[in-house]
């Protein structure tokens, strides 16, 4: 996968946009493109059934300058290990009691998750549906702590590399599938209208490959 050299401001911030960054669905790219200059930033999608944890304590973590400029020279390796949470004993103690009520409102809604999961599973609605999500510490209830830090990097890391191959194994499908409707076109075209289409294709195909 390849690594985008973007400055790194905070740990999992770095992890996101740096080392793996949220995967690009580019169907989607190709289709709302044209209106990406007219809309407001939103927060990166990650696809992840925890984005929305994973982005409270990017955005609590940003508040300790001290701790992000530590991990600006951070070695990649120690950063996709999750040993670099470390660091996490060096923050603000508000910024680590954020960090405790982050982790409280999360275990709660996985509990409800967890409880949803199970009456289906009583129904047999659902037989595969009860997981035990990786990306917190069950162990420890009450704060958020280096380990809490080390596996949502971890599984962070994991996870976006995962839905980044299957998004890249989805496309390939997709343009694999556009090719065949394209070459099938063809064959109910005049020639000029062949001509014509074939030269729209290759210009089309030379501009993705530019991008």
């Amino acid at each position: 996968m390849a690594v985008k050299a973007y400055q790194a401001v905070c740990l999992l911030l770095l992890i996101l946009q740096g080392v793996v960054g949220p995967p690009v669905d580019k169907r989607k790219k190709e289709l709302h493109g044209a209106k990406e200059a007219n809309t407001v930033e939103e927060p990166p999608d990650f696809g992840l059934e925890y984005s929305r944890y994973l982005g409270q304590v990017v955005e609590t973590l940003e508040q300790d300058p001290e701790f992000a400029a530590k991990l600006k020279n951070i070695n990649l390796d120690d950063i996709k290990s999750g040993k670099v949470a470390e660091e996490l004993e060096f923050v603000r103690h508000d910024v680590r009691s954020r960090l405790d009520e982050l982790k409280r409102v999360e275990l709660d809604r996985l509990r409800k998750l967890t409880v949803q999961a199970m009456e289906k599973k009583e129904l047999g609605l659902d037989r595969g549906s009860v997981k035990m999500p990786h990306h917190v510490d069950h162990q420890n209830p009450h704060s958020f702590e280096i380990e809490d830090l080390k596996k949502l990097i971890v599984s962070a890391t994991k996870d976006l590399e995962l839905l980044d191959e299957q998004r890249k194994a989805e496309f390939k499908e997709y343009e694999i599938r556009k090719e065949l409707e394209y070459r099938n076109s063809l064959a109910n075209m005049t020639e000029e209208e062949r001509r014509k289409t074939e030269q729209h294709h290759n210009e089309t195909i030379k501009k993705h490959k530019e991008h």
